[in-house]
């Protein structure tokens, strides 16, 4: 009977060797990953706008960001998309006491776009959300 119980014990340990083997070595074989070749992208500013920022992607080939046509034009500031080659600019909010100055924070897979907007007087920041309704 000892015998018998010796010989589990091998061929036991030798299974579970074998096992342990079979799932290391494939996680060690596996192949280094591929450098990553950067590839950097302007993209268009409408015509009369100074600067342009992107501060935001949805994952699907969307940016959001802000395009300022300078500090005292009536445009002011505003909140942008770039997505499938287009270009989207929101316009200014209509209530005569907020200034045209926004800051984008984040977009998602709708093209909703959320951010700030300046209301005078009293400096307040207030949050905003551009959307297609």
């Amino acid at each position: 009977m000892r015998r018998t119980n010796g010989v589990a014990r091998v061929l036991l340990s030798a299974a579970l060797v074998a096992t342990m083997a079979g799932t290391v070595a494939p996680a060690t074989a596996a192949a280094a990953p591929q450098a990553c070749v950067w590839t950097p992208a302007t993209l268009p500013l409408p015509a009369g706008a100074l600067t342009g920022e992107v501060v935001a992607a949805d994952g699907s080939g969307g940016y959001a960001g802000t395009v300022s046509y300078g500090a005292d034009p009536v445009q002011g500031e505003r909140a942008a998309l770039w997505k499938n080659g287009k270009f989207t600019e929101f316009g200014n909010l209509t209530d005569p006491g907020y200034r045209n100055w926004v800051t984008v924070a984040g977009v998602d897979g709708a093209d909703t776009i959320a951010g700030r907007s300046w209301k005078f007087p009293g400096g307040k920041d207030v949050p905003t959300v551009w959307s297609c309704r």
